[in-house]
């Protein structure tokens, strides 16, 4: 609804961006010329106190690009844009770098031209400079699969302690296995770390604590663990397509020796909808289906595997394995519950809706109507589908609860595309967790709640007896809340079967 009211307003938008974009290329300007730098003045020293950089005005500039580089490495430490004419080097930053030469160079940057770069000016900080190589052990690529690995540095003249850092895959951004603060110049993981750590590439490194400060990770090195991984189990039962009518199935496997527990998972393949019934984890190697999960869930065809979890929560799968579902249907007479519905029944409502972005709002009322264009009764229960449009024919949104499909399955039907309850159904849940059902009077409430910063909905419905939907309200939103849509229906009148059996009072 949101898109379709906003598709004229981004057609114009689009015309008015190409248009200033052909202006611009038309257009001669005068380019900025390179900053001229201020201070720090070449050759500059430092030792306790960060930097910080000063160029004059260029007023041609819309942003400036400032860059420094360590001289020894030629590697950019500082690559930043900024608006202003200084930049002080963070004292997290400074209190990591090597001592040593580095070069600084600001440029004038605007949109229709690449930089135009200041000349450079070097400084220094008064520090112990890099050694060539420290790290000891492990060695670069070394690999552990039974014992967990000892790391070993040289010692740093100065140093009264030293942070070891190791991280799977990337070492600024990779996950964090170990960072810790040491006095000496070794460190074994521990046998519980190691079995807890995952498969795959690390990066180390080491810093050294002079005075407090943390002065730069020397050389990286890489190992990696490939500790032996658990086999994925051997089904035993249910075999393979083995259907079920009035037990539950119980679900066995053989022991995987390297296997810490296991993990389950069953899942409709035919059902209405995506239906995960099983998705745990399971001690023995056995797994009984609850029965008021069985009698809930819709005939139909499933698949069920099962895997072995490493010691470190790696999963390793078995095969997968179908069957099907094959209870008996009791007969129903949907009429008496608060889900009539029928070939051909239709609900006639007034809208009324609100659409808003940002400071404006539009509000209109409009009539629509829901109607069962088709209903099927196969072994996995009754469907229905329905159509909805408003008074000038356009296609338009039915029953929030159950959508434009509806399922049910014995005395069980599926609401909000997620959820499944009985006809006559107990109160449960709430609307802050997500989901309500409740009474209000003679009349059934259904209600979803989907919370979110960028976007949110929610959706409510009240059904009486043998009516269904009396009143039903949506909300959506997005843009953090500045732009948004509602609708509130009230019921006019239901038809069954050619006839008025239920109209609102005047």
């Amino acid at each position: 609804m949101i898109k379709n009211v906003k598709r004229v307003v981004l057609l114009a938008t689009a015309l008015l961006v190409i248009t200033a974009f052909i202006s611009c290329q038309e257009e001669i300007v005068e380019l900025p010329e390179p900053p001229i730098l201020v201070s720090p003045t070449d050759g500059a020293e430092f030792s306790n106190q960060a930097p910080t950089f000063v160029w004059n005005l260029e007023p041609l500039a819309e942003h400036y690009l400032i860059r420094i580089t360590q001289n020894s490495s030629h590697q950019a430490i500082v690559n930043d844009t900024t608006q202003d004419t200084t930049y002080t080097l963070s004292e997290l930053l400074f209190a990591q770098l090597w001592g040593g030469t580095y070069t600084w160079a600001v440029a004038s940057l605007c949109e229709r031209e690449g930089p135009q770069w200041s000349d450079s000016r070097s400084f220094e900080i008064d520090r112990p400079e890099p050694p060539d190589s420290v790290l000891i052990s492990p060695q670069d690529g070394s690999v552990f699969d039974n014992q967990p690995p000892v790391f070993l540095w040289h010692s740093f003249e100065g140093a009264n302690g030293y942070v070891l850092r190791v991280v799977r895959d990337s070492f600024m951004l990779g996950e964090l296995l170990v960072e810790d603060t040491l006095n000496d110049t070794t460190y074994t993981m521990t046998k519980n770390m190691f079995e807890g750590a995952v498969n795959g590439n690390y990066v180390w490194a080491v810093a050294p604590i002079i005075h407090d400060d943390k002065i730069g990770w020397w050389e990286f090195r890489t190992f990696s663990i490939e500790k032996p991984l658990p086999e994925g189990p051997q089904l035993i039962q249910p075999l393979d397509g083995e259907g079920f009518e009035s037990e539950p199935p119980t679900f066995i496997w053989l022991a995987e020796p390297l296997a810490t527990s296991y993990w389950l998972v069953l899942y409709g393949t035919t059902t209405p909808f995506p239906d995960t019934l099983v998705s745990d984890t399971v001690a023995d190697t056995n797994y009984t289906l609850n029965q008021k999960l069985f009698a809930e869930s819709f005939n139909g065809d499933y698949t069920w595997k099962v895997a072995s979890i490493s010691t470190a929560g790696e999963l390793v799968w078995s095969e997968s394995r179908n069957l099907a579902f094959h209870k008996p249907l009791p007969e129903l007479d949907l009429d008496t519950t608060y889900f009539p519905f029928g070939l051909n029944y239709e609900w006639t409502y007034e809208r009324y809706n609100v659409y808003y972005e940002y400071y404006d709002s539009y509000e209109w009322y409009e009539t629509i109507t829901v109607r069962v264009v088709d209903s099927v009764f196969t072994t996995t229960g009754w469907s229905f589908d329905l159509e909805g449009f408003n008074q000038e024919g356009y296609e338009s949104e039915t029953f929030w609860d159950v959508g434009k499909h509806v399922y049910i399955h014995g005395e069980v039907i599926a609401v909000f595309n997620k959820e499944k309850i009985n006809l006559n159904p107990e109160p449960r849940g709430s609307y802050e967790e997500g989901f309500e059902v409740s009474y209000k009077n003679d009349t059934l409430y259904l209600a979803s709640y989907n919370p979110g910063n960028y976007s949110s909905s929610r959706s409510s419905t009240y059904r009486l007896k043998g009516i269904g939907v009396v009143k039903q309200s949506h909300y959506e939103s997005r843009d953090y809340g500045w732009v948004g849509w509602s609708a509130d229906d009230r019921l006019l009148y239901f038809i069954k079967d050619g006839d008025t059996v239920w109209r609102a009072e005047e």
